[in-house]
């Protein structure tokens, strides 16, 4: 068995909408506003997420629809300003997410072996393949995850 498949990484990015429904659960707009930094609050992750989602999406349609395209690169704080995390809804922004990590998912799944393989060229990292964007956003969303739950108390770091 591949350390890397298209099963893994198919049956893991279904978790991160359960889990963060569950670790939301209960929880205001006001709380999830609550700053545990200068720059970043429970709001601002899920907005993150959402817009990483977005540009997950975006590079895999790329890959598909052209040889070897390199990706737009993603500035973290002008996206956030730009497209106004602090005046975010948490339950509208968690319900953006998981609209488009099911059209993520749907178009993994409609994948045959040979485009997993396909290829493109992150800004900063190189190389990747359709396989390794979506392993890599599985484990993105691990950290966020983890995140968000040590923000709201629910859990501690493990360092």
């Amino acid at each position: 068995m591949a350390l890397l498949d298209k099963g893994k990484a198919l049956r893991s990015l279904p978790k991160t909408p359960a889990l963060l429904r569950f670790i939301l659960q209960g929880v205001t707009q006001a709380e999830a506003m609550n700053s545990w930094d200068a720059d970043w609050n429970v709001v601002f992750v899920v907005c993150h997420l959402r817009d990483l989602e977005a540009a997950y999406l975006q590079r895999v349609h790329m890959m598909l629809d052209e040889d070897n395209p390199t990706f737009p690169a993603n500035d973290q704080r002008a996206m956030a300003i730009e497209r106004r995390y602090a005046e975010a809804d948490l339950t509208t922004t968690l319900g953006e997410f998981e609209a488009l990590r099911r059209e993520f998912i749907a178009l993994l799944g409609s994948l045959s072996d040979e485009q997993w393989e396909r290829r493109g060229q992150h800004p900063y990292f190189g190389e990747t393949t359709i396989l390794t964007q979506a392993v890599n956003n599985a484990i993105h969303d691990l950290d966020h995850i983890e995140q968000i739950a040590r923000a709201l108390g629910k859990t501690s770091t493990w360092e």
